[in-house]
């Protein structure tokens, strides 16, 4: 439908390992250096990895190459209680958002339960939805270091004669005091287009510079790319998410519809 992007709910797939690094990084844990051989087991089953990525030297890189093997490590460090509680400080499992008569709907989970679960969770590769309008506000409250905006569409109202009866003011909430761990993450999500080998390694060197965060979803088409992000790096100005249905991987089709979008949507500044 044409409200899909604030209604319809998807599973994210790597877009949600944002909040799973985040919840990792206060954890206080150290995990790394490891090592990636393609697959980890968990629990009572095995995640896997779409290569094999070899020495995966922190957090940033496990980001940038989206581990799911260092994911499922990091979960298990920081713990099935932090990672959910992460996710509903996120606005899953809540409500939503509202702009007078408009509704827009948030993602959800389901409890993690034992390791393989947690795992999988992590990585967003079952037990979690969200909407694009979801995955927009999350690429914001990091690209505004913990700081949230309700996102909305009117911005005044006004009656038969002109008079203004509404206008929209905004009210910034603060979901986390955590200005570091909110810096390293924002790094991370640069590195995912600046690492040699980052899932966004086909935009290195745009301008202006770019941070995001890449998922590709099994959907009823096929592979959906979804991409979620905010530029300028260093003075962020805009925030986005797009879920491309049926197009492909997100490192590939999601990348090549990205670099011919980000010139429409913001002039290029010195």
């Amino acid at each position: 439908g044409n409200d899909a992007a604030f209604r319809e709910a998807f599973h994210p797939g790597s877009g949600v390992k944002i909040v799973s690094l985040l919840a990792y990084l206060r954890s206080g844990t150290d995990i790394f250096p490891l090592e990636c051989r393609g697959s980890i087991a968990a629990g009572r089953g095995i995640v896997y990895d779409l290569e094999k990525h070899g020495l995966v030297r922190d957090p940033a890189q496990a980001l940038a190459r989206s581990c799911n093997v260092a994911f499922t490590r990091m979960a298990q460090a920081a713990g099935s209680p932090a990672l959910a509680e992460m996710l509903r400080r996120f606005f899953f499992n809540g409500p939503g958002w509202s702009d007078r008569f408009l509704r827009f709907a948030a993602g959800s989970f389901d409890d993690a339960g034992d390791d393989l679960r947690l795992a999988r969770l992590a990585s967003g590769l079952e037990g979690i939805t969200l909407t694009t309008i979801h995955a927009a506000a999350l690429a914001a409250v990091f690209a505004q270091g913990g700081e949230h905006f309700p996102p909305y569409l009117i911005d005044d109202a006004k009656n038969v004669l002109g008079i203004g009866y509404y206008r929209h003011e905004p009210r910034p909430q603060r979901l986390l005091a955590d200005d570091l761990n909110f810096l390293k993450v924002r790094q991370a999500m640069a590195a995912v287009v600046e690492d040699e080998e980052g899932t966004l390694r086909r935009l290195r060197g745009i301008r202006p510079r770019l941070a995001a965060k890449t998922g590709s979803v099994a959907g009823a088409a096929g592979l959906d790319a979804v991409i979620a992000g905010f530029l300028p790096y260093e003075r962020p100005r805009y925030a986005f998410a797009l879920r491309l249905e049926g197009a492909g991987r997100a490192d590939a089709a999601g990348a090549d519809f990205l670099r011919e979008l980000l010139p429409l949507l913001v002039a290029e500044r010195p």
